[in-house]
């Protein structure tokens, strides 16, 4: 059972069947009837159960919360992990291994400053520090970093798959 889960889920008022339902629910995807038989309840009852549950205020709050735990945690640890491998792996596309280096990189806090974010967005202030930047210079930068970013995922998602296709 996972550290502090027990002490959250109580403060919401949660039972112990419906902690170890929000905690196989946010393990398991998001599958309320095998949650709910995880946590206890029997097959015949449990879509019944994880149809109650997962519509109750206290579980969704209480699934908010285990999942920004979960994420943060274990995930995270799994998703550094595999981005390690993936920068370590010699036989992995170029593309594939400076991506997962600059996620890293920016995981860790050393992603680009905002000057040379603008400056390689195509934006005026690369002389800039980010507090003198306006608030319509800083949504333009983010819109285009978005954007950046999609055109990235569009490019390296089919890599992927079809590494993992190979796989």
């Amino acid at each position: 059972m996972p550290k502090g889960s027990i002490s959250i889920h109580k403060a919401a008022g949660l039972t112990e069947t419906q902690s170890q339902f929000v905690r196989e629910y946010v393990k398991n995807g998001g599958n309320a009837s095998a949650a709910a038989v995880a946590a206890g309840y029997s097959k015949d009852r449990s879509r019944q159960a994880g149809w109650e549950l997962s519509r109750s205020k206290k579980v969704i709050e209480a699934v908010k919360v285990e999942q920004a735990r979960y994420i943060s945690g274990e995930l995270s640890n799994v998703a550094l992990g595999t981005l390690g491998n993936i920068m370590r792996d010699e036989t992995a596309p170029a593309a594939a291994r400076v991506q997962a280096s600059r996620w890293v990189l920016e995981a860790a806090g050393h992603g680009l400053p905002a000057a040379a974010l603008a400056a390689r967005l195509g934006m005026d202030g690369a002389d800039k520090p980010l507090s003198e930047f306006r608030l319509a210079d800083l949504e333009e930068m983010t819109k285009r970093a978005a954007d950046s970013l999609d055109r990235m995922r569009s490019v390296n998602a089919p890599i992927v798959e079809a590494d993992a296709l190979e796989a």
